[in-house]
């Protein structure tokens, strides 16, 4: 589990709801205010009449909750000069020839389309399977295939793609090459997509929010010359023990300047092997201690690790337009309850917790919060704002239901969460620091001071047991009140960033610093240097 945790962020860094804020009004309403004014010789009651606003919803009524709450943020971001992205999201369901397609498309107001794309052929037989050594495998021969394109106008097209085998961009104009399966990028001189891989993955049950690739029948992309323009093929099994998934960005304006050298090292879009950008949200490699799990089976990650890497990349309009698409796609998953589950079993959890599938981690979803605070603060959608404050209402519920009380009042917050009846967690530093770090955020954004108080209360429960932390060798201890098997092993240097980054919020939002995650911070950096552990945060990150 922690493993991964560390892969997801190191790739990741090397890379509505239909409530709008137009959706709302303001009606005025006339308040009578009396005030008095005194001076030595009398004291004189006067009356004033004044003018307030009550916003409301498209039925005309008085807003409520976290929809008012997401009116006066959004409210007085646009007072201080913050624009809202012009974007529209719409579902549709489509048929091209045997195929039924489900589509999913957001247009931006520069003219740019994302859209997205599942394709499923429910009357069509199902594939011929062939018997080897005792299991069923594909007979990609005997499988027909559905082909459809997309038509790209203009003329000199280039062809580009980061192959994340090799390390390596790809690039051609000659059409008789054979493309990479990757994502691609398509320039002519007066039309540019981006496209996903060509997916297919097995029709099947998609159990705990997992998808099965069948790699040996997803073919590349191909592209023909033709008048005006250039026709891009492409194509799907034909049969209805498949489906077929494709997604595009398109504009008429350049999406990413080539002669701008930096492009090739930022825009490393891993979405074509291990992790996909799937109709329903980012996939993910399983662990092997996940079930269901194997190879080629990927599980919904609860967070977006590429498009928050996409979103830090924003004057970059390819990166804009996606890191958006992304995170939006991702939002839509959240539960009733107010966070992103992680599908399948770890075998972990279970082992040690009694913790089943669809659980919850704080982690992951700490993350993805992150990413919505990044993504509310570059494009002022309300989906991301309302999609925080559902989550922070859980979280707030979580860690008041499932702490360790400090001696003073603290609380350290269990790691997971999951059906009635599991055993209780443990608390990692890691998991507590980056909980309150959006928390701080949130409450900063918001002015809510539920999520304050509740980061507060955290950051009592580690200086309550600050030496509980710190192993005698300087390196933290990863977790505290673990009763499982496994030897848990802080991480080289996330911990660390983690501490950085709660220290740089405290100082920027209330003006101090801790001196306990200061102590902290100095026992790892000692741990840190006598281990030659580099990767850690030595400059100020951004907080604002």
């Amino acid at each position: 589990m922690k493993y991964f945790l560390t892969l997801f962020m190191t790739a990741a860094l090397s890379l509505g709801f239909a409530f709008s804020a137009g959706a709302a009004s303001s009606k005025s309403a006339a308040v009578t205010t009396t005030t008095k004014e005194t001076t030595e010789e009398t004291t004189e009651e006067t009356t004033e009449t004044t003018t307030s606003f009550v916003p409301t919803d498209e039925n005309g009524n008085p807003l409520t909750g976290s929809d008012l709450i997401c009116y006066n943020t959004l409210a007085k971001y646009k007072k201080w000069g913050a624009t809202p992205i012009e974007s529209e999201y719409y579902e549709e369901t489509l048929s091209e020839g045997t195929a039924s397609v489900a589509k999913k498309t957001i247009t931006y107001g520069t003219g740019d389309t994302f859209w997205l794309k599942r394709y499923s052929f429910p009357n069509s037989a199902a594939a011929e399977e062939t018997v080897s050594e005792g299991s069923a495998e594909t007979t990609a021969e005997a499988v027909e295939r559905f082909e459809t394109s997309l038509f790209i106008p203009g003329s000199g097209l280039e062809i580009r793609a980061y192959n994340n085998t090799t390390g390596e961009w790809f690039r051609t104009a000659n059409l008789q090459n054979e493309i990479i399966k990757e994502v691609i990028f398509l320039d002519t001189d007066s039309y540019h997509m981006i496209l996903g891989l060509p997916a297919v993955y097995k029709n099947n049950d998609f159990a705990c929010n997992t998808l099965t690739v069948v790699p040996e029948l997803e073919q590349p992309i191909k592209v023909t010359q033709t008048e005006g323009g250039y026709s891009v093929n492409f194509s799907f099994p034909e049969s209805s023990s498949y489906l077929g998934e494709i997604w595009c960005l398109e504009s008429s304006r350049v999406l990413a300047n080539w002669e701008n050298a930096d492009l090739f090292s930022l825009l490393h879009i891993n979405l074509a092997t291990d992790r996909r950008l799937c109709y329903d949200g980012y996939y993910f490699q399983t662990p092997t201690t996940y079930t269901p799990g194997g190879e080629n089976i990927l599980y919904r990650q609860p967070s977006n690790y590429t498009g928050a890497a996409l979103i830090s990349y924003n004057s970059i309009p390819a990166a804009y337009d996606l890191g958006y698409a992304t995170t939006y796609l991702c939002a839509q998953n959240q539960n009733d309850e107010g966070y992103w589950a992680t599908g399948p079993q770890s075998e972990w959890l279970y082992s040690d917790f009694g913790i089943t599938s669809n659980f919850y981690d704080t982690r992951f979803n700490t993350d993805f919060a992150s990413n919505l605070i990044e993504a509310y603060r570059l494009y002022y959608d309300e989906v991301f704002l309302k999609a925080l404050l559902a989550y922070g209402d859980f979280f707030n519920k979580h860690a008041a239901n499932n702490h360790y009380e400090t001696e003073n009042g603290g609380w350290l917050v269990e790691d997971y969460g999951g059906q009635e009846g599991y055993t209780r967690t443990h608390c990692s530093l890691n998991h507590q620091l980056a909980e309150m770090c959006v928390l701080y955020k949130i409450s900063y954004i918001t002015g809510v001071k539920s999520y304050k108080e509740t980061a507060d209360n955290m950051l009592k429960g580690i200086e309550d047991t600050r030496d509980e932390w710190v192993q005698i060798n300087n390196n933290l201890n990863y977790a505290l009140y673990y009763t499982g098997s496994e030897e848990l092993v802080d991480y080289p240097y996330l911990t660390y960033n983690d501490l950085y980054t709660t220290q740089q919020i405290l100082y920027t939002y209330y003006h101090y610093t801790n001196d306990t995650l200061d102590y902290l911070m100095k026992c790892k950096k000692i741990w840190m240097d006598e281990n030659n552990i580099t990767g850690y945060y030595t400059t100020q990150q951004v907080v604002y």
